[in-house]
């Protein structure tokens, strides 16, 4: 389909072009990138594109290259007005190599649970994902901008179309075949051979009958603060806490940064400052002649934002042991909680798992028409760069093992749960 015509095309461009330049957090990363530039060469770009797909692409690929997790172009819910489908299998990356860990039922031919992906089209996979796939993913950690591209750039294409793929059998044997794309919709509604693996629930649960496990898939609402609140009279038979953010991408910073405060006495918590972007039209006009105002002038001018602060109120108050689990997926608000924690009281709580997104920051959120929109990070924490640098580093490294997707098991539980036994001073301290 081909919908836009060529002059809208080149007015969206434009308009994104503006908004990042006005709006986006860093003006210096801008400038690294050439970001005037970018939109100079996607504008001759945009005039040989013939259809409205390839237009998207040339978008999310010119949002990307500012490398920022909040920064993005989106058209996931344009896949059936662009009639475009999925792969009919799902891959995680494990160990700096591609696994197949799902399938959709009745979409199992030529393929196992835990192959590996050698080749795509010929090509060597990591090949293949550096040229092709990851350009178009945003973000400026490395395992958040793979595990976008798995789940929502790698596994697209139209309708009637394959790909080819060499696979690597756990036995050793090696095939090769086409895989078609089919209705997204066909692949949401099948079962997936390991549910709990791709589709994480919230839940809250006893665990060896003495440790609260609270998997918090969002924050989105205050579910996980009202099971603290409305359990508080049976604390004294909880040992331990152990807080699932694996799979968190965020949501409410007022409810993460809530949660936080149910786990200390403190009736105040500071959460900390951040630079945003400041456009004045009257400084900019100064900047012309007065030195002083220049950075307006030059649209490079940023502020400081003074940190949040909450009161705990009728929250309350768990004091046990603190184990909280992270990784990739975890980012934005559920960032915001775990940087509040390092920042505050570094030392109330042990975090296992693998680094997080590394991305928090308010997001401008702009429509270009009901199904397609965009995101530019208005916020970047200002905290001690080794703090979150390449996301937050969790103080036990560990990373799930191809087994333990298809075994559907989760041993990174076991070493949570025996820190929380051992109870040792020299670990917690409230």
């Amino acid at each position: 389909a081909n919908t836009l015509t060529q002059e809208k095309k080149i007015f969206i461009l434009s308009e994104i072009w503006k908004e990042v330049s006005y709006n986006f957090y860093d003006p210096q990363r801008l400038q690294q990138i050439n970001w005037d530039s970018l939109y100079v060469s996607n504008i001759k770009e945009t005039v040989r594109i013939e259809n409205d797909y390839d237009f998207y692409r040339l978008l999310k690929k010119f949002m990307a290259s500012v490398q920022d997790g909040h920064t993005m172009f989106d058209y996931q819910n344009a896949f059936e007005s662009l009639s475009l489908g999925e792969l009919p299998f799902g891959i995680q990356d494990i160990g700096g190599k591609y696994y197949v860990i799902a399938f959709a039922q009745g979409n199992s031919n030529n393929i196992n649970l835990g192959d590996n992906i050698q080749k795509i089209n010929e090509i060597p996979v990591q090949d293949y994902m550096n040229k092709y796939v990851l350009p178009y993913s945003h973000g400026s950690t490395s395992q958040w901008s793979i595990k976008y591209a798995l789940g929502n750039i790698f596994g697209s294409g139209e309708v009637g179309d394959s790909i080819k793929i060499q696979l690597l059998s756990r036995e050793g044997r090696e095939t090769t075949s086409w895989f078609p794309y089919i209705q997204r919709s066909k692949l949401r509604s099948a079962p997936y051979t390991i549910l709990p693996s791709i589709r994480s629930k919230q839940k809250f649960e006893l665990l060896d009958d003495s440790i609260l496990y609270m998997n918090i898939t969002g924050f989105s609402n205050r579910n996980c603060i009202h099971y603290l609140q409305n359990n508080v009279g049976k604390s004294d038979k909880i040992s331990g806490i152990i807080i699932d953010l694996r799979n968190n991408e965020g949501g409410n910073e007022e409810i993460a940064d809530s949660l936080l405060m149910c786990f200390r006495q403190d009736t105040i918590l500071k959460t900390y400052k951040s630079i945003t972007r400041t456009n004045n039209a009257f400084f900019s006009a100064m900047g012309y002649g007065f030195p002083a105002y220049k950075s307006f002038y030059e649209n490079t001018h940023v502020d400081t934002l003074k940190e949040d602060v909450f009161y705990k109120g009728q929250l309350p108050t768990y004091l046990q042991p603190l184990v909280v689990l992270i990784g990739p997926r975890t980012c934005s608000a559920a960032e915001d909680f775990l940087l509040a924690l390092k920042i505050n009281f570094p030392e109330r709580a042990i975090l296992i798992g693998t680094p997080t997104a590394g991305s928090t920051g308010a997001p401008l959120v702009r429509q270009v028409n009901s199904e397609v929109y965009y995101k530019i990070c208005t916020r970047k924490p200002l905290v001690d760069p080794k703090l979150f640098k390449n996301g937050i580093i969790p103080d036990i490294f560990y990373e799930k093992t191809i087994d333990e997707y298809l075994s559907n098991t989760d041993k990174i539980m076991e070493i949570a749960k025996e820190l929380i036994h051992k109870k040792q001073s020299s670990i917690f301290k409230l």
